[in-house]
């Protein structure tokens, strides 16, 4: 009995692999990127010796589009009778580049009898992503003969430049600059079209995002903490060709 279960696992997993289908694409698009900005300044009193926390002034959001490429090397295996399974590994040679400056305002007292009175600080912040490597796995539906409806869910790890300039009363403070990779996740839904057994197209659009992002301090002087935070999220239309060896 044992060897008949054996015998027939194999012959079913031996016709899955020979339908076992490997496919490069080719993938580009538009993105409407929104990136906040929400770093945490802190700065000395050289009165008083008291550590200020300075508060935002002006909104730390922007929005940019941008053209994306992606070159996909995968693996498509049936599931069912219409499913179809898809793993993927992209590369994006992106490079999205965003400046935001940004302006603080926080209460400095001063010495006895004399009043306190509020200072002014403000920031560009420079922020830079490119060379994104990833994976993602798709589920496809067979709707007829030519059409496929699919969704898929992807993870980039993204090369990430940081740079920020620190200007108090308009004159230059402080700069300093940081690299790190990062994680970002995204989903889609769209549709594809077979135009032969081996090209087919595809549209699709989606949505990407990373969690919260917060860098070490980035300016390690005695008289100031500057903590930049800031979060990444990007609506994704794409149109991309597959071609299935």
């Amino acid at each position: 009995m044992t060897g008949w279960i054996v015998l027939i696992a194999l012959i079913a997993t031996g016709s899955i692999m020979a339908e076992v289908r490997p496919y490069i694409a080719v993938r580009g698009g538009i993105t409407k990127t929104k990136t906040q900005f929400d770093p945490q300044l802190i700065q000395r009193n050289r009165l008083t010796g008291d550590f200020v926390t300075m508060d935002h002034t002006n909104s730390g959001k922007i929005k940019k589009n941008n053209f994306i490429s992606d070159f996909v090397l995968g693996l498509s295996a049936p599931i069912g009778s219409d499913l179809k399974f898809d793993a993927e590994v992209t590369y994006e040679p992106q490079m999205i580049k965003t400046i935001k400056n940004l302006s603080f305002r926080g209460f400095f007292a001063n010495l006895a009898p004399a009043p306190g009175a509020f200072e002014e600080s403000q920031a560009t912040e420079r922020l830079k992503l490119s060379r994104s490597v990833g994976v993602s796995f798709g589920v496809r539906y067979q709707v007829n003969e030519c059409h496929e409806a699919l969704g898929r869910f992807g993870i980039q790890h993204t090369k990430l430049s940081y740079q920020s300039t620190l200007f108090h009363r308009g004159a230059f403070e402080a700069q300093g600059s940081m690299k790190k990779r990062f994680l970002r996740y995204s989903g889609e839904l769209g549709w594809l079209y077979h135009w032969s057994n081996n090209i087919s197209s595809e549209a699709t659009i989606g949505y990407q995002f990373s969690k919260k992002i917060k860098l070490a301090d980035l300016h390690p002087q005695p008289d100031i903490d500057y903590f930049p935070k800031f979060k990444i999220s990007q609506w994704l239309v794409k149109y991309g060709v597959r071609y299935s060896f």
